[in-house]
């Protein structure tokens, strides 16, 4: 017997609630093949398998993402992945995994993770594959330690692309920049059980914008729902939120107070160990990338390394999308990363060119 007219829309709406409560924990992310080349205590070093052929005289790249969330997010599914853009291009794509902190990594600050983690894994990279220096390409938060390591290990770093990663702490755009202020926040409130909890943080992110994150997306998804593209996008990117991971608490400690509180990266250096990070000594060939509408991290904070930078090559890259969407839009990725890709495909520097303002 066909249902009367009226309870069409429950029934819909409750197989798409049903869906909803299952669908996330079903949805299957980061599918490109990769293989374990090797462990450092809580950190994974990976490389993905190559498509087709090598790209020639391309140093291999090193993806650095956050250690916010997990870096499923850069191939989040077929279609929708940064990584398949790189590796179709012939790049030889490596992948620190930074893991899952747990309460013994309270202790470890940047000097840990960029002269520890990330040079062991730049080493790492550099000895399986013979090449002298490691494309870098990072990632929010990920962007800065690059940064960071790319200014202090100089020799090791053959090129160094960032992406919508604060680097000028102090400036009136941007909602975190302005929070962190140090006369409004101070981040030892949130490390004194240790490790920085990721259900802390997402409460934070999501606080930035409380009505899309609590009623909007749900509202589109449920006008939405039954719909496979839809189900399946929405689904993944649920399961990647979902998964978000403690945030050691000396490393929030210094990354907070030296970026964003004393603006050291654009200043005198931010102390990683006994040595300072400054943008201004990063020499390597350079490309940034950039969302316009990103409430995070404003184009501004990210574009300040190319004013900075000692490099000969620079390039600035723009994409009129959000934080997130720059790593998942289809346009993103034919685009921006497309181009991106290219670069890193290149065996050397070109010369200077800059390519500001415009947007993809």
């Amino acid at each position: 017997m066909p249902l009367s007219p009226l309870l069409e829309p429950a029934v819909r709406y409750a197989k798409a609630a049903t869906a909803l409560a299952e669908g996330p924990k079903t949805a299957r992310i980061g599918r490109t093949p990769k293989a374990l080349v090797s462990r450092d205590g809580r950190t994974s070093l990976y490389r993905y398998k190559a498509k087709g052929r090598r790209a020639a005289g391309a140093p291999p790249v090193l993806v650095v993402y956050a250690l916010i969330n997990r870096p499923t997010v850069l191939d989040l599914l077929p279609g929708r992945s940064v990584v398949e853009v790189l590796l179709a291009r012939g790049l030889d794509v490596w992948l620190l995994d930074w893991g899952v902190p747990g309460p013994e990594a309270a202790s470890e600050g940047l000097e840990e993770h960029v002269l520890g983690y990330l040079d062991r894994a730049v080493d790492s990279v550099r000895s399986k594959t013979g090449a002298k220096s490691v494309s870098l390409f990072g990632y929010c938060m990920g962007g800065t330690l690059s940064i960071m390591y790319s200014a202090l290990r100089p020799a090791k770093a053959a090129k160094l692309l960032v992406a919508v990663a604060p680097v000028r702490g102090r400036q009136s755009e941007g909602f975190l920049h302005f929070s962190s202020r140090p006369e409004l926040f101070d981040p030892s409130v949130f490390t004194l059980t240790g490790n920085v909890q990721h259900e802390t943080l997402n409460a934070g992110f999501v606080l930035l914008r409380p009505v899309e994150n609590l009623l909007g997306k749900y509202v589109r998804y449920f006008e939405r729902a039954g719909d496979p593209d839809f189900d399946g996008l929405f689904f993944a990117m649920e399961r990647w939120l979902s998964e978000g991971v403690p945030l050691p608490g000396k490393l929030y400690r210094d990354f907070v107070r030296g970026v964003y509180q004393q603006d050291l990266l654009v200043g005198a250096g931010v102390p990683v160990g006994t040595e300072r990070a400054k943008a201004a000594d990063v020499r390597c060939p350079l490309m940034t990338v950039t969302s316009a509408q990103d409430h995070l991290v404003p184009p501004s904070s990210t574009k300040a390394l190319i004013e900075l930078a000692k490099s000969k090559e620079k390039r600035a890259l723009e994409f009129a999308g959000g934080h997130v969407g720059l790593a998942i839009s289809p346009k993103a990725l034919g685009t921006v990363w497309k181009e991106a890709a290219d670069w890193l495909s290149e065996p050397g520097s070109k010369g200077p060119r800059i390519k500001k303002g415009g947007r993809l």
